[in-house]
């Protein structure tokens, strides 16, 4: 599969969905959040992973149990609602959404990312631990494009 496939481009817009929504939000429902990207899901293999999320969630389902149902690999359509899983378990901390995302097998790195790159949005810099923030490679750069991105956004949007 690649990124011009069907999966591949409805995997990166209801992450693109999903971390502009978590930047909006002044506090997450998991059961409203993952029913949302759900219906925005242009293929029937998103929407119906993003119902799973929200039953997980409902559950109280573990990060294991999660995983297993949602898929971990290196296929966009089995982690990234695992990511999506992890970050709506606990999105107020930065640190546990990070351990839902990396402790189970898988490709750690990518959920990992997809996860935090959704926390950050939600909690904001000010809770992101520094020891992250300190790593980034490029930082102040990345930080320049932010500042612009965010500026044509409100002279678009808002």
């Amino acid at each position: 599969m690649t990124h011009v496939h069907p999966l591949g481009k409805d995997g990166a817009a209801v992450m693109a969905l999903g971390i502009s929504e978590a930047f909006k939000a002044g506090r997450i429902n998991e059961a409203d959040f993952s029913q949302m990207l759900a219906a925005e899901s242009e293929t029937e293999v998103f929407s119906e992973a993003f119902f799973a999320v929200r039953e997980l969630l409902g559950e109280d389902a573990g990060c294991k149990e999660a995983a297993g149902e949602l898929g971990i690999d290196v296929f966009i359509h089995r982690s990234v609602p695992y990511a999506v899983f992890s970050f709506l378990k606990n999105p107020e901390d930065f640190i546990e959404a990070l351990m839902n995302a990396v402790t189970v097998r898988g490709d750690r790195d990518t959920i990992g990312a997809m996860c935090v790159g959704m926390v950050g949005a939600f909690i904001g810099e000010s809770g992101i631990p520094d020891v992250f923030l300190e790593r980034i490679e490029r930082r102040e750069y990345i930080e320049e494009l932010a500042d612009r991105l965010f500026e044509v956004k409100k002279k678009n949007l808002w």
